[in-house]
């Protein structure tokens, strides 16, 4: 992939309040030059997915005007309440043929829901294993439309626990990230997402940010290099997997 002089993108947290912000501008070799981070905090505190559509669109040009986002890439991070995740046996391997089977059979393969596959491994008795991820489609629609209005160009919309595995495939376990609105469980098994709970909880409580000097709670060393460098704290230091 070319990156132009000039190029920048910004990666959004719209799993939870605040909203936060990793905006980066990369050289034409694709190298990041700067790296900026902000978080947009309010008395609300609601989910932007409880919003209704109006104050959806209200709120993102909000964000496009303050911070000039005009012009930039955009990856979205989402999860929450209505991110719904099931791990389920397919008897085939290959990415297209299982969309066909999800769109045939699978209950949440329905018109009104957006979802995505991964595929995680062998299954039991010569089945596959994938995971399947699955938000209301009018909510994502509302977003995507309110960011191009803004002539902002969404490139990528990731979820929670997939964000995770990627900066901690050496986890096995229940690995938990809290922000201002609740508790995010992603649930992680030989480098893939097994699960997720979203939970209402006191924001920011205890363990939200897994940074310690275990070496499955640190991050790969290409993400880790790029945290240190600009100093990223939690919770922005999350968005670096997808710049």
């Amino acid at each position: 992939m070319f990156h132009f002089v000039g190029h920048k993108k910004v990666i959004l947290w719209l799993a939870g309040w605040p909203i936060i912000l990793l905006m980066c501008s990369k050289n034409w070799r694709g190298n990041i030059c700067d790296v900026r981070t902000d978080s947009l905090d309010g008395a609300a505190h609601s989910l932007i997915w409880e919003l209704q559509e109006k104050e959806i669109e209200q709120l993102i040009h909000h964000i496009c005007s303050l911070y000039g986002l005009s012009g930039y890439d955009a990856s979205l991070v989402i999860g929450g309440p209505l991110l719904k995740l099931d791990s389920l046996d397919l008897p085939v391997q290959a990415r297209k043929e299982a969309q066909a089977v999800l769109q045939n059979t699978y209950h949440f393969a329905k018109k009104h829901n957006a979802y995505d596959i991964d595929f995680a491994g062998p299954g039991e008795d010569g089945a596959f294993k994938w995971v399947l991820a699955s938000y209301p489609q009018d909510r994502i629609q509302t977003v995507i439309d309110a960011f191009r209005s803004e002539r902002v160009s969404i490139q990528t919309i990731d979820i929670v626990p997939a964000l995770v595995s990627r900066l901690f495939p050496l986890v096995e376990g229940t690995l938990s990230l809290a922000d201002g609105t609740g508790c995010h469980d992603c649930f992680l098994k030989g480098g893939n997402v097994s699960g997720y709970i979203w939970t209402p909880s006191d924001p920011y409580s205890s363990d939200a940010f897994p940074l310690d000097q275990n070496l499955e709670r640190t991050p790969i060393p290409i993400y880790q290099r790029v945290i240190s460098r600009w100093e990223l704290r939690y919770p922005a230091a999350w968005l670096t997997a997808l710049l």
